[in-house]
């Protein structure tokens, strides 16, 4: 535990002092999180000075004052869809399978993630997506309005899989032109992830830009089916390396992610931030229950066995129904009291 020269050390680089209360540390992160947030910066000493305080036997330690009020988590939206009642996997008239949603706002000044939540594809297949955006919103619903129309032209048939990469490619590279034209002409400078996946019965395509990631989750334990692309990570730093692009801090002219739609100004300096699309094609077998989608905001606190732990207790499995909302909002609430100063969505999908 830290001791009290060590925490008035960490309070005074915050301009904090060591008796600070709780909506003080609040007061000081939001203030500063205002200088960053549109460049997408952590403030980690802020970020430790949270988890110190919001932990209330740290807080009897340090005989720090408890909050009044406790911190508001920023609940944006959650919801279900075609809930489970039945023991397998319902689907609505449509055939779109049940899931969860929570997105919260958490400790930014602004909700940017944005979702897709069952749009149809061709032959009974739906899309569901989470949109990341970072110095703003409307890349991120720029994209949720385009996603389905772009994903829905795609090869997605069975006999069609091996040209599946290479028509996203191209697909995803006249989009990302698309947003960059209307973000000239609107004098938009932010940008936006996206994690798409398209879940039929037997199946899952996964098209991945940016640091978000989905786990599938079942009898066996999890499996991440993603790259999280970001400047540090070893395949996307020998690309960007290959480039002659140089990683800071592990950012890319200012960003955290190496692969992004938008970020106007980050592509203007140099050819290292894409949108170039991780294809993932999974076959779904009888033991796989579920899938998490998740923004970074999620997976920044914790790991793909964490959520699903915390999944399984939250979501009151039976042997006839999930309560995928409450198991979504538990799993967003769970991140930002792990410490996550980001926006955090979830979408839990029933896959069994």
């Amino acid at each position: 535990m830290r001791d009290d020269t060590a925490l008035a050390a960490l309070f005074a680089r915050l301009g904090l002092a060591p008796s600070a209360s709780l909506e003080e540390v609040h007061s000081a992160y939001k203030a500063r999180l205002r200088e960053y947030v549109s460049q997408g910066k952590a403030v980690d000493e802020l970020k430790e000075a949270h988890r110190v305080l919001a932990d209330s036997s740290l807080r009897d330690a340090y005989r720090i004052p408890a909050p009044a009020q406790p911190l508001a988590l920023g609940v944006t939206e959650y919801g279900h869809g075609a809930r489970d009642e039945a023991g397998e996997a319902p689907r609505d008239a449509n055939g779109r399978p049940a899931y969860g949603f929570a997105g919260f706002q958490g400790h930014r000044l602004a909700m940017e993630d944005a979702l897709v939540l069952g749009a149809p594809c061709a032959s009974g297949a739906h899309l569901f997506a989470v949109c990341d955006g970072h110095g703003g919103r409307r890349a991120a619903d720029f994209l949720t309005a385009e996603l389905p129309a772009v994903i829905g032209g795609l090869p997605l048939a069975e006999s069609l899989a091996l040209h599946l990469p290479a028509a996203a490619e191209k697909a995803y590279a006249e989009l990302d032109r698309k947003l960059l034209r209307v973000s000239a002409e609107e004098g938009w400078h932010d940008g936006s992830t996206a994690l798409a996946v398209v879940v039929s019965r037997r199946r899952l395509q996964v098209l991945q830009v940016g640091d978000c990631q989905a786990v599938l989750c079942g009898a066996f334990g999890v499996e991440e089916l993603c790259v999280q692309h970001r400047p540090e990570e070893p395949s996307e730093a020998a690309r960007l390396a290959a480039l002659g692009e140089q990683v800071v801090n592990g950012r890319i002219h200012s960003l955290s992610v190496s692969r992004a739609f938008g970020d106007l100004d980050s592509k203007a300096l140099g050819p290292g931030v894409v949108a170039s699309p991780q294809v993932v094609t999974r076959e779904l077998d009888p033991t796989d229950e579920m899938l998490i989608l998740g923004c970074d905001g999620l997976w920044d606190a914790m790991t793909g066995q964490d959520a699903w732990t915390l999944v399984q207790r939250a979501g009151h499995k039976t042997k006839s129904k999930w309560e995928l909302e409450a198991a979504a909002r538990a799993l967003a609430t769970a991140a930002i009291d792990r410490g996550s100063t980001d926006n955090v969505s979830v979408i839990l999908l029933l896959l069994k």
